[in-house]
């Protein structure tokens, strides 16, 4: 076990917050299709994923991962509960972009193990893969064709495409680069029978994009 949850502190804030749910839950307090988003740190190491895993296997469930491992029974509830999904922030569509973004050389593997959570999966949609623009980084063509190709591979109609806290501080034509990018991403998606959600981005920005696709 981690050494932060051996720390008394923690175990009885996990313990009340467990108990609290289990009191809710069981006597109806939350809505029977209540979204849950796990996201407390990951999940297929948490040392406490056997309870909220006996918590959420059968709700309407997303589990916030960087499917680094695979978790059997994640892949388990996927297969049992078609409301149950995985949340990636892929932010990457090729092993290059994957290392610099992430810190890490695994971007095979991590494909690898959404490829066995696909399988499990009772249907498509339940894998959900975010797109973090990082300009500079991973916002090349060869980045977008790689995005599109894993899509089809798993199954994922629709790429979450979001931006960095930092973007809300832009120069106009930093801004101007980054919108222009977000809308050929989105462009090519479309063109590719694929379809696009933006998060993080205000009303007036979506309405420039929605109209330039």
């Amino acid at each position: 076990m981690p050494r932060k949850f051996n720390d008394p502190i923690t175990q009885e804030s996990y313990r009340r917050a467990f108990e609290a749910l289990e009191y809710a839950d069981q006597r109806g307090l939350i809505a029977p299709d209540a979204e849950w988003l796990i996201s407390s740190g990951e999940i297929s190491i948490h040392p406490f994923q056997d309870r909220i895993f006996d918590m959420v296997e059968e709700k309407n469930v997303t589990f916030f991962s960087n499917v680094f491992k695979y978790n059997e029974r994640m892949g388990s509830i996927l297969a049992h509960n078609p409301e149950a999904k995985i949340e990636l922030s892929i932010d990457s569509g090729t092993p290059g972009s994957w290392k610099r973004v992430k810190q890490h050389d695994n971007f095979e593997d991590v494909i690898n193990n959404l490829d066995r959570y696909h399988h499990a999966s009772m249907r498509a949609g339940q894998i959900i893969l975010k797109y973090i623009l990082l300009p500079g980084l991973n916002d090349t063509q060869e980045d977008l064709d790689g995005i599109i190709e894993i899509m089809k591979r798993l199954d994922v109609s629709n790429l979450v495409i979001s931006r960095e806290r930092r973007s809300y501080d832009l120069t106009d034509e930093e801004h101007a680069d980054l919108m222009s990018t977000v809308t050929r991403f989105a462009r090519t998606l479309k063109a590719n029978d694929l379809s696009y959600s933006l998060h993080s981005f205000s009303p007036q920005e979506r309405r420039m994009v929605n109209s330039a696709v």
